[in-house]
């Protein structure tokens, strides 16, 4: 019982310590049941995901470290992500491009949650695995989680064209670039994961405060009778 405790704590504080950043980062609060709800299907999500994954791999894996990257881990996992974040952007009204990046974070973060329990557990609870995830995998899955909803709720919003696509494909970018380092085991490839996601965190820093100010600019502009941006 002792183990397990142990497991989940340094399984799932992670998630949970990301995760709570974006819910500090949003200025009016979505309802914390909600939030959790997303975290846990996007949770219920890897299993299906792991398991097509697994036969895909079977299938195809090894023959390009490009085609296992980019599509049958990157392209296959964004794809379960999809619905769920669309689901909850569209449950959130799209009021507020903010509610996007929080829904999508935490999809991704219930994803990567349950991912790192299943790490964790085959690979043991070494320096290595735990740290190694904690700063690299987990806020991979949340950073991409984030990014898809940003551009699901701009395409909400707005109405833009090709938003959906481009909530698709840009993380499936970024998550298959950082398994191409991965997988690739060599110095390009050490250099190339640090890279992906300093560039991920800049893009979702950027993509933070113009939600920002377009949320508050809305919110003004409503109290004064007006639409807003």
């Amino acid at each position: 019982m002792e183990n397990i405790l142990v497991l989940l704590v340094f399984s799932l504080s992670p998630a949970v310590m990301v995760g709570a950043w974006f819910y500090y980062k949003d200025r009016t609060k979505e309802p914390v049941l909600l939030v959790f709800g997303a975290w846990l299907v996007g949770m219920v999500a890897v299993v299906p995901a792991s398991v097509l994954e697994s036969l895909l791999l079977g299938l195809v894996g090894g023959r390009s470290h490009v085609l296992d990257a980019f599509v049958v881990v990157a392209a296959l996992e964004e794809a379960f992500k999809f619905p769920v974040t669309c689901f909850f952007v569209r449950y959130s009204a799209g009021e507020e491009i903010y509610n996007g990046i929080l829904y999508g974070a935490s999809v991704g973060l219930g994803f990567a949650a349950l991912e790192n329990v299943y790490y964790i557990s085959r690979f043991g609870m070494s320096v290595a695995v735990v740290i190694g995830r904690a700063l690299t995998a987990v806020p991979l899955h949340g950073l991409c989680g984030a990014m898809m909803g940003f551009y699901i709720s701009r395409g909400l919003r707005y109405g833009e064209r090709y938003s959906r696509l481009r909530a698709f494909l840009m993380p499936v970018l970024y998550h298959g670039s950082y398994n191409w380092g991965l997988f690739a085991g060599n110095l390009w490839g050490l250099f190339l994961v640090p890279l992906v996601l300093i560039s991920l965190w800049r893009s979702i820093l950027a993509e933070i405060k113009v939600s920002q100010t377009i949320d508050l600019a809305r919110s003004i502009m409503r109290t004064k009778g007006g639409r807003g941006p």
